[in-house]
């Protein structure tokens, strides 16, 4: 069996957290049939540039695109499996892999591309009021650090992944296997796909 090259992308939380230690252990189990390298970016990192900045980042964080293009061109990857772009990568990465040509598996962790917070839940109860990939709920609800205008930055800067399909959820009552991983058996959960 040829032994693919797959690049592992993650934008790296403020905080250490689950999705992180996901990034790994699915890392190590690719590596006992695969060659796995990481391409991280901080977030940490992100906070340091100018204010002023950070929405245009959050976007398209040029800096970080430039040095994973570089990583690609010199890595000669067969595929990125990306976790998580959000904030510090960006969703550029998705326009870059189009670009180089590369394939892209993402891993969905959580539900950011149907959902400003991710979450689907605000306010104290389940919501998927911007499943359909319109987020306006979302913003006039300060979904995203209790914030009108943090939470339209996020709809603008998750709105691309939306258009390619975004999570369309389950019928009513139903287990969908197909949510974010780690999601057991969740009720109204999501199918992510790809037009």
């Amino acid at each position: 069996m040829h032994r693919l090259n797959i690049l592992q992308i993650f934008s790296r939380y403020l905080q250490y957290g689950g999705e992180e230690g996901s990034v790994y252990r699915i890392g190590d189990e690719l590596q006992t049939l695969h060659n796995v390298e990481y391409f991280i970016a901080s977030s940490e990192e992100m906070m340091e540039a100018s204010r002023v900045l950070l929405p245009v980042l959050v976007y398209y964080n040029f800096p970080v695109l430039k040095r994973l293009e570089n990583y690609q061109r010199i890595g000669r990857f067969d595929l990125w499996q990306i976790h998580n772009v959000f904030p510090a990568v960006s969703p550029g990465a998705y326009t870059l892999a189009r670009k180089l040509g590369v394939p892209i598996i993402h891993y969905l962790h959580n539900y950011r591309m149907g959902c400003v917070n991710g979450f689907w839940f605000t306010q104290g109860g389940d919501c998927q009021k911007c499943s359909s990939g319109n987020f306006v709920p979302g913003v006039l609800g300060k979904c995203w650090r209790d914030s009108w205008i943090q939470s339209a930055i996020m709809a603008r800067t998750v709105r691309p992944g939306a258009a390619l399909g975004g999570h369309q959820p389950c019928p009513e009552g139903r287990a969908c296997p197909h949510g974010p991983a780690g999601g057991a058996d969740r009720r109204g959960a999501s199918l992510f796909r790809v037009r």
